[in-house]
């Protein structure tokens, strides 16, 4: 337990006339749970960066904790993994060309001593040891070194080429069940791209098998249609009908504008019930049910002519747009009559050319002694594992911070997990999360979130940041009348009310003043 002392805190950026932290006074305990909590230009990195001395604040921290800033930079990223490692784990380069130097001169005999005993201190001898000892636990070669980017694909190409050749050879009838449903008689280029999207999502656990045998597991139900993979499905098709009902809204608001004919808005109005309907669905059978029902026509136009015809095809686009967002509603769903647990052998068949795949993957780098960026995270898991390796960074931090927490995954809240001993420290905000498609699960922070409690003292405490140092409020006011009227739960992530909304930090003149 140790305490981290911010004392009369005050810090504003060059080109702004307000300040970020004015005189501000706090203690944080490396034993707390913490998340700094604020949106956009609320000062979250800032304090980070004040904390390494990167930013020139006034004021006093005091720490009895020395702070590192990861990742760390890496300037030639070709350089085999030891070396690197190495490098950041001290000044041992340093210390070695003080110790050579005062050798070559006559009267280095102090310098050679004092370089001596900083890298005893260090353990600089035994390094390498340890170095080499950690690799190998790992079965790698020291001159391991990550990949470049066309290596690792051409890498990765050739495997899956492989594992689709070993199926068409040897894969049986599960395969070619698979390979009927989602392949042309000219291509199976959906297929592929389908192995290696689940790849990409597998990567991002912390134990990819183990998360495909759960996912696995979900179709040995008795009645897939109303159990945990239902669930997650009607999830998504929700989504795929509030995006419907957000289009056909549009279109019946503009409906409602002067001369258009009352039937175009009890047309939309049809549309607002059906999108409705499937997002209230309770499971695929009564989403099958909606969706099965035909569409309201569009009014017929010589029958009810429109006198704005821009306003018709406005709503016609409106139409167009959430009869796509329908569509994609029901290609999620299950072909009517179609027994959901006959898809486990197709499911279990494409889990099965993943694992060849990954395996002739794997191989492959092993054979050049290379890893990419998914083996560093979990190789480093692999490490953690162990008790004494864990033990040594349990003792090395007292206090984990982490920026942009909206941003991780389940991988790395793992390896985070591994390393803290007790004291965390995370900032962030859901709505900044932009990596969904590099795998980030915003869901980690919510369930923070919803944990933590903003009252001093509590266990694990949440500190909300309610004001924007970026923007004027005429932005501002902007950008919260709209996501006010956009972003829910299910869409953004969040309800965006009061306590979501950006708040004026800058008293900026107003124009013309």
């Amino acid at each position: 337990m140790a305490a981290i002392q911010v004392i009369d805190l005050s810090f504003q950026y060059p080109d702004s006339g307000e300040m970020i932290f004015s005189h501000v006074s706090f203690t944080l305990d490396t034993d707390w749970k913490l998340g700094f909590i604020g949106r956009n230009g609320k000062g979250k990195t800032t304090f980070l960066r004040i904390l390494m001395g990167m930013e020139g604040a006034t004021g006093r921290v005091v720490s009895p904790c020395a702070f590192d800033l990861f990742p760390f930079p890496v300037p030639d990223e070709g350089r085999p993994a030891r070396e690197v490692a190495r490098a950041h784990a001290g000044p041992y380069a340093e210390l070695e060309a003080r110790m050579e130097a005062a050798l070559a001169d006559p009267d280095g005999a102090q310098a050679y001593a004092e370089a001596l005993g900083e890298y005893l201190e260090l353990d600089g001898y035994t390094l390498d040891a340890r170095l080499l000892a950690e690799t190998g636990k790992l079965g790698l070669d020291p001159a391991v070194r990550v990949g470049d980017e066309a290596e690792l694909n051409q890498l990765s190409q050739a495997a899956l080429e492989a594992a689709f050749e070993e199926g068409y050879r040897e894969g049986g009838a599960a395969f070619r069940a698979l390979a009927d449903r989602y392949t042309t008689s000219r291509s199976d280029a959906a297929l592929r791209e389908m192995v290696l999207q689940l790849d990409r999502q597998l990567q991002s656990q912390p134990d990819p098998e183990a998360f495909l045998r759960r996912a696995l597991a979900l179709y040995d139900e008795p009645d897939p249609l109303s159990g945990a993979w239902a669930r997650e499905l009607m999830e998504q098709v929700r989504m795929e009908a509030a995006q419907a009902g957000l289009a056909f809204q549009r279109g019946l608001r503009l409906a409602g504008l002067p001369g258009i004919p009352p039937v175009y808005g009890e047309w939309m109005g049809e549309l607002c019930a059906l999108a409705a309907a499937l997002e209230a669905a309770a499971d695929p059978r009564d989403a099958q049910a909606v969706l099965g029902a035909k569409l309201p026509p569009l009014p017929n136009k010589r029958k009810y002519p429109c006198p704005d015809e821009y306003a018709r095809e406005r709503l016609v686009d409106c139409q167009k747009e959430g009869k796509k967002a329908l569509e994609e509603a029901r290609k999620l769903l299950p072909a009517g009559g179609e027994d959901v647990s006959q898809l486990r052998e197709v499911v279990a068949a494409l889990a099965g050319l993943w694992r060849r795949y990954r395996s002739l993957y794997e191989q492959a780098k092993a054979a050049q002694d290379l890893l990419d960026f998914n083996d560093l995270e979990h190789r480093a898991l692999e490490l953690l594992a162990l008790p004494e390796v864990r033990e040594a960074y349990h003792n090395r931090f007292d206090l984990i911070f982490v920026d942009e927490y909206q941003d991780s995954n389940r991988v790395q809240e793992a390896l985070v997990t591994a390393i803290r001993r007790d004291g965390l420290f995370m900032v962030g905000d859901v709505k900044q999360s932009i990596y969904r498609f590099r795998l980030a699960d915003p869901t980690l922070f919510l369930e923070k979130y919803a944990a933590y409690q903003p009252e001093p003292g509590a266990e694990a405490r949440r500190i909300d940041l309610n004001r924007n140092f970026r923007s004027r409020r005429e932005v501002l006011a902007a950008v919260n009348g709209l996501f006010s009227r956009l972003m829910t739960p299910r869409v953004g992530d969040v309800a965006y009310g009061e306590a979501q909304a950006l708040v004026p930090g800058l008293d900026l003149p107003q124009p013309g003043e």
